[in-house]
């Protein structure tokens, strides 16, 4: 009985066997070590390079790895499978070995001395023999340059990771007035802050406590004038991690940390002095503005009815409408003001209520300041009182969803 079995060329499917046979050598090869909760992975690449790839979970490490290693280069280098066996097979040449030096040391095999067993794969120049650096597979594009890189790989363009900031129109401005005076581009002065304020940070908490470092920097943030609002900071990921885990050991928000670092490196600018009166002034008649465009007192309070109809079971209606089935709690946070929410998802509620999207805000916000003691159970089990709604981010991390799904909601905060 004939079978018709479409079996591909092997022109077309030898990169992939290229990139598999890679990825099970640097499996075997790789430093793998834990670095506090932080997994780390370091790679030694064809050109002498160290890659050198952190995440905050091996399936993360894994994903990291394989985008790092590919953005890297174009094609992996040809692996003799002979190197991959013999990694594999190492531990078990290990008690011979050690049987052997105890022979040399009894004096039962004359005076040579032994040879270490090193797998092939791990030294590090290899012989063409022993793992070959010429790709098999040429693209059809030209490579790029095939010059080694001065400096190790520590970073990719993938490395940036983006942080929502929720701080007063007046703060946001001051920082883009500082940004103008210095000729940097805005995200580039907000990463070197952070990263400096950061540093200071962990002196002061060498002196005092970091809970009381950290309520002096909201402190500044909250003598800027005007409405807060919300941006993304893009940071160093090694950095965002950390950031992530400071959060985590003061029970605070990534979004709280990223604004206290700020507020507290204006405070030591020279040039924010100049221009923060001015632009404090501007956003007070701002928010001012604002507060009388917002009010619609009888369309507030229709929203507010509103949502305390639908508050509870009955939530789970809107979040089938808003695209997020199953997330009934969250959407609960959101309409009593816990969560503050992105403006494209605010937006779709009001569609929902039919009411304006100054209204919903404004609803959102009167219900978070009635309630009694609004508190809220961080991504790390432990509740908190809250002074301010939580972030978008943390929000959403504390559900503990898939890495995809999780991503999705995050997506929404962009």
């Amino acid at each position: 009985m004939k079978r018709n079995v479409n079996l591909p060329p092997p022109a077309l499917n030898a990169p992939l066997r290229a990139w598999s046979d890679y990825l099970g050598w640097v499996s075997a090869a790789a430093d793998f070590q834990m670095v506090g909760d932080i997994c780390q992975c370091t790679v030694a690449m064809a050109q002498g390079q160290i890659l050198e790839v952190q995440a905050a979970t091996p399936d993360l490490l894994a994903k990291q790895v394989m985008a790092d290693l590919t953005a890297n280069m174009v094609v992996p280098p040809t692996m003799d499978r002979s190197a991959t066996s013999s990694l594999q097979d190492a531990p078990k040449q290990q008690p011979k070995q050690h049987q052997k030096q105890q022979q040399l040391q009894q004096g039962e095999l004359g005076q040579d001395k032994p040879k270490p067993v090193i797998p092939e794969g791990l030294q590090t120049q290899a012989s063409p023999q022993e793992v070959s650096m010429r790709s098999h597979y040429e693209p059809a594009l030209p490579r790029a340059s095939q010059a080694p890189r001065s400096a190790p790989v520590t970073s990719t363009k993938g490395t940036l990771q983006t942080v929502g900031v929720y701080v007063p129109v007046a703060m946001h401005k001051v920082l883009k007035a500082v940004a103008e005076e210095q000729g940097k581009k805005f995200s580039v002065l907000v990463r070197e802050m952070v990263e400096s304020g950061y540093e200071r940070f962990e002196d002061a908490i060498e002196e005092r406590s970091g809970r009381k470092v950290l309520d002096s920097y909201e402190q500044k943030v909250a003598s800027y004038d005007g409405q807060p609002e919300q941006w993304m900071a893009r940071l160093d990921r090694k950095l965002s991690l950390e950031l992530k885990l400071t959060a985590k050991e003061y029970g605070r928000s990534a979004s709280q940390i990223v604004g206290g670092l700020l507020a507290e490196e204006l405070s030591h600018c020279p040039q924010a002095q100049t221009v923060a009166s001015p632009i404090s002034a501007t956003a007070q008649a701002v928010s001012t503005t604002a507060a009388r465009v917002i009010a619609d007192p009888a369309e507030v309070a229709r929203a507010q009815a509103e949502i305390a109809g639908l508050v509870g079971p009955k939530a789970n209606e809107l979040a089938n409408h808003l695209g997020l089935p199953g997330k009934r709690k969250l959407v609960n946070e959101v309409l009593v003001g816990i969560v503050r929410a992105p403006g494209v998802l605010m937006r779709n509620v009001a569609e929902y209520f039919q009411v304006s999207p100054e209204a919903m805000n404004e609803a959102v916000s009167l219900n978070f300041r009635q309630l009694a003691a609004p508190s809220f159970k961080a991504p790390n089990g432990q509740p908190r009182v809250l002074t301010e709604p939580v972030s978008w981010e943390e929000a959403v991390k504390s559900l503990h969803l898939p890495h995809d799904e999780e991503a999705q909601l995050l997506a929404l905060g962009d």
